[in-house]
């Protein structure tokens, strides 16, 4: 009897002990909140990343958020964008607004981050005795340099010389010798590549009352602009071509046959004359004797260029100038060069300056004394780099070099 009532004792507690275990079992599974699905994508030619901030019931903590995520029903989830370098944040789409993001998970969401490349400007200018032009050259080849680019973007700049001219260097943004310079762009750029004439100058003067142009035929080639210098020995063809109401009278310089025909081995300079054209009857026919006539107008004054590369001798700089221009060239010129004076930083400082007075379509050499700074650095055999100004003087760079010992 005894052990028939303990047996249904111990029956009865195993039951229990099932019952509420179930009953544990069961309460969780009815009171578990559901878990839902955050999607991000990225989209734009930038880059840039997402941070997270979550707060749940239970805990706060930030994340970088990631390309899915499951958060518990009713957590908050704010996204804040992180630029890369170079790029800047465009705004969101999807489930959030353009440029905030808060989310309540009562859902699934899809969150889309647009980061797009900055864009910088780029400037290019030229300067030196010379001329020509640059081009920018990206993975598809050279072409035409665009004034902006997304940041990043590298760029292999080219510096193509016109006729008679070479490229020296690049400067500014970007610094090199030569006629390439490899530039990042980070930041808004501005380049300056430096064209100076290379071989005999070309100087080709007007006269006469009427008006026309000169064209040159280079090598036999087509006619195009003249350049102001060639290449030594290049062989050219002059072709004057006189204005409307004017006539071609002919050459005089370097030429005086029709056409002209050049072998340039030197500074050149050939004028072409032009003369209107009579347009009224027999009456003014040219009497010579009265001096009632027309007073030829003055020519206006030329102006000096000056060639890249002058000799460092006696403590003095030689340039070599040429007056291009149907008048004379008469005025004054400095020299300034970016030199290091004693202990300071290297500045912009007047190393020279003189006087000049050269006759229409002539050369010749002006010497030049140099400031004590100037010859102490070509005095240990450096170049000196100086720019050339003044008035009536067509700026440009000369290189002062010193003369072999």
């Amino acid at each position: 009897m005894g052990g028939s009532a303990r047996a249904s004792s111990g029956g009865l507690r195993l039951a229990l002990l099932a019952f509420f275990a179930a009953g544990l079992l069961l309460i969780p599974a009815a009171q578990a909140s559901a878990d839902f699905t955050l999607t991000i994508n990225f989209a734009g030619t930038g880059e840039g990343r997402l941070a997270c901030e979550v707060e749940t019931e239970e805990e706060a903590f930030e994340e970088e958020c990631v390309e899915e995520s499951e958060y518990p029903e009713g957590a908050v989830v704010r996204i804040s964008p992180e630029e890369e370098f170079g790029s800047e944040f465009i705004g969101f789409s999807g489930d959030c607004d353009l440029l905030a993001c808060e989310l309540t998970m009562d859902e699934d969401h899809e969150v889309t981050a647009t980061f797009d490349l900055e864009e910088f400007t780029l400037t290019i200018e030229t300067d030196g005795s010379g001329t020509g032009e640059v081009e920018c050259e990206l993975e598809e080849g050279p072409g035409p340099c665009a004034s902006e680019y997304p940041g990043n973007t590298e760029i292999n700049l080219i510096a193509v010389p016109d006729s008679g001219s070479e490229a020296v260097e690049f400067s500014g943004s970007c610094e090199a010798s030569g006629s390439e310079c490899e530039l990042l762009i980070e930041e808004d750029s501005t380049v300056t590549a430096t064209f100076d004439l290379v071989g005999p100058a070309l100087t080709i003067l007007k006269a006469g009352t009427g008006s026309g142009t000169v064209k040159c035929e280079v090598e036999s080639g087509p006619l195009e602009t003249c350049a102001p210098a060639y290449v030594e020995g290049t062989e050219l063809t002059l072709v004057a071509s006189a204005n409307s109401g004017s006539q071609f009278a002919g050459w005089s310089g370097a030429c005086t046959a029709d056409p002209c025909e050049l072998t340039l081995e030197e500074d050149t300079v050939v004028t072409a004359t032009f003369n209107l054209t009579s347009t009224s009857g027999g009456g003014g026919s040219g009497g010579s004797g009265s001096g009632t006539g027309t007073k030829s107008p003055t020519p206006p004054p030329g102006k000096l260029s000056v060639s890249g590369a002058a000799l460092f001798q006696g403590g003095k700089a030689v340039l070599r100038l040429s007056c291009k221009g149907q008048g004379p060239c008469k005025g004054s010129l400095k020299l300034v060069a970016k030199l290091k004076v004693g202990k300071a930083k290297a500045k912009n400082t007047e190393i020279g300056k003189a006087s000049f007075s050269l006759a229409a379509g002539t050369s010749k050499t002006l010497k030049v004394k140099l400031s004590a700074a100037a010859k102490k650095v070509l005095g240990k055999a450096k170049t000196v780099k100086a720019k050339v100004s003044g008035a009536g003087v067509t700026s440009s760079t000369v290189t002062i070099k010193p003369t072999a010992r």
